[in-house]
């Protein structure tokens, strides 16, 4: 989930529950919250999220609001499998009667209506190593609890002043259908592939550098670069955009896809390669070496156990630098620099393309075996155990 993000329901595509477009989020009156800017005028609140009484019982005292009406990033996800099985009470709970309620969203959105009188838990998370000062003080003013999808994610919250219980529960990936057969690169092109949303922490500019560069000097003149994106946003530059799609090596796709669509768009590929510089969870890569594709990915602390596993290519990093975030407001295109993230830099990008290239048949047998190990790893119900566990911990009378 973006920084200062929400995604817009009517351009998600239907296969997936974490790649989607993002805008920043406008209240219903159109004023910001807590100093975040404005997005688009024309995205409301209510175009995304349910009505702010809409909770579901997960037990007697436990209750999860609501915030999506669909499922459409890894958080609403949660949210929507949390309350499979539940019983459809969706009325209010009983005034003045103390619960517990767990919200799966960024921590601003929701304190309208959030009753001081409960144990409010927020389920989140940052991409950056330094939360904006007006996270910390909304967490810490307004909820008795945190969720966070990872270790490190927690100590970026620790780091930043939130004092409040703060717990781990990963989220899971989307176990996309496999080919008996395995993955079978193709023929004819080597091809590279990028899915998700292409914002500047993503690096899609410099993967498209590092293959231009690769082409354009002869290293790999059968490079093809693919890229699906679920739609446009007027925050990006649409120039850059039209640069990109132009190249004849670039395969360029926007659009809804089904689980079966995706599967065969990571079928048709050589490798995936996914050079972010900042995620709070990170999907994709998960979802690329699952399906037995030579995976290309930064070192970045939510990567550490993909990294680490051997059955991934590292990009490695240069340090730290801003977090720059790309930012639309009064027709003007700005950044918005929040913390910190990996430096990652185009020819170490390029430098992991070509040492997967190079050694092609080891890294697609080393990807067969990670398929086989991942497939047990960061299980979806494994997720909504943990959650519960969280929540069943907590007592209405003593919090945490």
């Amino acid at each position: 989930m973006g920084l200062l993000y929400r995604q817009v329901r009517n351009h998600l595509p239907s296969y997936s529950l974490f790649h989607a477009s993002c805008f920043l989020l406008p209240t219903a009156s159109g004023k910001s919250i807590a100093g975040i800017p404005l997005g688009l005028s024309s995205i409301t609140s209510t175009e995304i999220h349910m009505e702010s009484s809409n909770y579901i019982r997960l037990s007697e005292d436990t209750y999860i609001l609501q915030t999506y009406k669909g499922q459409y990033d890894g958080l609403s996800y949660v949210s929507s499998r949390l309350t499979k099985g539940c019983p459809d009470d969706r009325g209010d709970p009983v005034p003045g009667k103390r619960k517990k309620v767990l919200i799966p969203d960024t921590p601003h959105v929701h304190i309208k209506c959030l009753d001081s009188n409960d144990i409010n838990v927020c389920y989140t998370t940052f991409e950056t190593d330094h939360l904006p000062p007006h996270w910390t003080d909304i967490l810490n003013r307004h909820y008795q609890g945190c969720i966070v999808p990872h270790p490190a994610v927690k100590k970026i919250f620790a780091r930043s002043g939130v004092t409040i219980p703060t717990f781990v529960a990963h989220q899971g990936y989307t176990r996309l259908p496999r080919s008996p057969a395995g993955h079978l690169s193709p023929k004819q092109s080597f091809t590279v592939g990028f899915l998700g949303v292409p914002q500047a922490r993503k690096n899609l500019h410099k993967l498209f550098d590092a293959c231009r560069g690769l082409v354009q000097d002869g290293q790999i003149p059968e490079l093809k670069l693919a890229v699906h994106a679920a739609t446009y946003y007027d925050e990006l530059d649409p120039a850059w955009f039209d640069t990109m799609k132009r190249e004849d090596f670039v395969v360029y796709s926007e659009g809804k896809k089904t689980e079966q669509e995706l599967a065969a768009w990571y079928g048709n590929l050589s490798a995936y390669c996914f050079p972010s510089s900042g995620e709070g969870w990170s999907f994709t890569p998960r979802e690329s070496l699952y399906l037995g594709v030579p995976t290309i990915l930064s070192d970045i602390p939510v990567h550490r156990e993909l990294i680490r596993s051997g059955y991934c290519q590292p990009i490695p990093h240069r340090g730290l630098a801003p977090a720059l975030y790309d930012h639309l407001e009064n027709g003007k295109r700005t950044k918005i620099a929040y913390g910190r993230w990996r430096d990652i830099q185009t020819e170490d990008v390029r430098q992991s393309i070509w040492d997967v290239y190079r050694d092609y048949p080891a890294f697609l047998e080393k990807a067969a075996e990670g398929s086989r190990w991942i497939a047990g790893k960061w299980k979806n119900e494994d997720s909504l155990r943990r959650v519960r566990v969280i929540m069943d911990g907590i007592s209405c009378y003593n919090p945490p």
